[in-house]
């Protein structure tokens, strides 16, 4: 099953897709091309502040005695997601929580070497002979100043590791030889410590302004994607009474525009061929009418033996007249469409009035309709559909089982269905029910299949009732129509 995904979605995925690859692009020349590493991170504010929480340790570190350092770097936690380890650069350790150390972190700590005090850890120290004093903030440049450090990510469960070689000046005085500290964190933000991710915070701002300065542009587009969509719709259904909004000036607006001109132009051709269609209905009628009128008197004074052939004229006589009725009612459904006043209509009184009409002896007719239910219509024009409807089924399924009448609410509609118990149509032909003189396969000639005039009436009633109609095959066998109309 194809999940369908709004336009504006998929604009708006494709954009932030797009950030991601560059994202992971920049990343990866980062790394092959510049060789940036995890300690890289550390060149930047985050090296400051390691090198602010290190200062702060060996502060901490220059007066209590040795047995107590393993409280003071627990005090020295911010938070429960960071432990503060001390070690020899041989791997033994000399303060804080016992703890194992990976084999990639004790291989650093043997390759570290002993550095040289940087400036601010030489000064005097009253007593003791010299006591580091932390600054009062983070230095500004970064860290890039301070002892040399390193951050590798490793263990099992993966932990960050963070190494900070302890200058002589320091604490050097009272370690057994050269140390570092090492910090343990569960995360790479160490709950702050290590980064607090300002930057990333201004890089997701980056990102939401960056969405919402593309929101009203994919607005704009699929709103007017939508609108286009649904006039085409309407032209599709036979409503030519669509205009489009027309702002812009780019190839969206030029489309609007030949929609415009499109639905003026299509409904001056369909109501030109409507007029065409009625006049001519209309101009038959009184040619025809005299022709029956003749051939009544010529049966009067006709032999006995001319009055076969006379019959046989009056039959193709009365078959044009009831093709010149069915488009005389054709073109007054379509040409009316836009006059008619809809207003509410009892839909159980026009199912019984319809079914009245066209009951006739062998065909059974149940109606199921939901009593006091109304519907948006013109009540002729929706007798006339639904007796079309019924004549049909009658006429090709009258004997295979009962034709069932249903009407139901569904939300804001009223959707009445038509079931008949026949053979159905070919599925290519189902596309085509509906469009005037049009019959299947099945019912081709003019004695069993009618004029191809009977559904398109129903579809003309339908429409100019404002309501749409819908035809599909039913399982196993049998046709169903069905007809939506507004709820009352």
């Amino acid at each position: 099953m194809k999940i369908r995904l709004p336009l504006y979605a998929q604009l708006l995925a494709w954009f932030f897709l797009n950030l991601l690859l560059l994202g992971a692009v920049a990343i990866t020349f980062a790394r092959l091309e510049l060789g940036l590493t995890f300690d890289s991170l550390l060149a930047g504010r985050a090296g400051a502040q390691i090198d602010y929480l290190a200062r702060t340790v060996w502060s901490e570190l220059s007066y209590p005695p040795d047995a107590d350092w393993d409280e003071v770097l627990e005090r020295l936690r911010s938070n429960s997601s960071i432990r503060l380890l001390l070690y020899r650069l041989d791997g033994v350790q000399v303060a804080g929580a016992k703890t194992s150390l990976p084999p990639e972190v004790l291989e650093r700590l043997a390759k570290l070497v002993r550095p040289g005090g940087p400036p601010g850890f030489d000064r005097p120290r009253p007593g003791l002979g010299r006591e580091p004093e932390p600054p009062p903030h983070p230095p500004r440049n970064g860290g890039r100043d301070g002892p040399p450090k390193f951050m590798l990510r490793a263990g099992n469960p993966v932990r960050y590791w963070v190494i900070v070689a302890v200058p002589p000046m320091a604490l050097g005085h009272r370690l057994p030889g050269p140390s570092a500290l090492v910090i343990e964190s569960e995360s790479l933000t160490g709950g702050g410590v290590i980064f607090d991710f300002t930057v990333g915070w201004f890089l997701a701002g980056a990102l939401v302004l960056s969405g919402l300065w593309w929101i009203p542009f994919v607005y704009r587009i699929t709103r007017t994607v939508s609108a286009m969509t649904r006039a085409s719709e309407r032209i599709a259904e036979g409503f030519f009474d669509v205009q489009l909004n027309v702002g812009w000036r780019d190839e969206l607006s030029d489309l609007a525009r030949t929609i415009n001109r499109l639905a003026v132009r299509l409904e001056g051709f369909v109501g030109g061929q409507r007029r065409f269609l009625g006049d001519i209905a209309h101009e038959l009628c009184t040619p025809l009418a005299r022709m029956e009128f003749a051939l009544g008197i010529l049966e009067q004074r006709a032999a006995e033996g001319q009055r076969e052939y006379l019959q046989d004229v009056r039959d193709e006589v009365q078959v044009m007249s009831s093709l010149v009725n069915e488009l005389l009612s054709f073109s007054k459904a379509e040409l009316r469409g836009k006059e008619i006043p809809l207003t509410p209509v009892e839909v159980a009184s026009v199912v019984a009035c319809a079914v009245d009409r066209e009951r006739t002896d062998g065909a059974i007719i149940q109606v199921e309709v939901q009593l006091g239910l109304k519907a948006t219509a013109h009540n002729e024009l929706l007798t006339r559909a639904i007796g079309n409807l019924l004549r049909n089924a009658i006429r090709y399924a009258g004997t295979c089982g009962p034709i069932v009448v249903t009407a139901s609410e569904q939300g804001s509609e009223v959707v009445l269905k038509i079931c008949d118990q026949g053979p159905g149509v070919p599925p290519t032909s189902l596309t085509s029910l509906g469009e005037p003189f049009y019959r299947p396969e099945a019912a081709r000639t003019r004695e069993g299949g009618g004029f191809g005039l009977g559904l398109a009436i129903v579809k003309s009633c339908i429409l100019a009732c404002g309501g749409i109609v819908e035809i599909r095959n039913r399982d196993p066998r049998g046709l169903e129509v069905e007809l939506r109309l507004a709820k009352a």
